[in-house]
């Protein structure tokens, strides 16, 4: 049986052997990242829910399903800050569809509703 010191140190070794960076920018183990367990290169932070490395809310919102473990450090995912964050899905506010107090991109975009 191995002592409580030791299995964390396995443990590291294994997460540390399959966190190799990603050298076509595919990421994780869903999606593009087809099981490599590919992390992203430390100036593409985030891995999104489709297996690609990338900074924009698609990727980097937990909400929308950032990969943490294979983002280039566990804070790289960030929960969207209602009233600041631009929709990556098209729903804004809190009220109907909306759930997270997305905002829209720009003026003249259409993506709120009332309903």
């Amino acid at each position: 049986m191995f002592a409580p010191i030791t299995k964390v140190a396995v443990a590291l070794l294994v997460f540390t052997a399959r966190a190799e960076v990603s050298p076509d920018g595919s990421c994780g183990l869903v999606g593009a990242g087809a099981e490599n367990g590919y992390t992203c290169p430390g100036d593409v932070q985030c891995c999104s829910p489709y297996g690609w490395c990338g900074t924009t809310s698609e990727h980097c919102l937990t909400t929308v399903g950032c990969q943490a473990d294979y983002s280039n450090s566990t804070e790289a995912c960030t929960e969207p800050v209602p009233g600041t964050t631009i929709t990556p899905d098209g729903t804004c506010g809190t009220e109907g569809a909306g759930e997270y107090g997305y905002v829209c991109p720009d003026e003249g975009y259409t993506c709120c509703s009332s309903a």
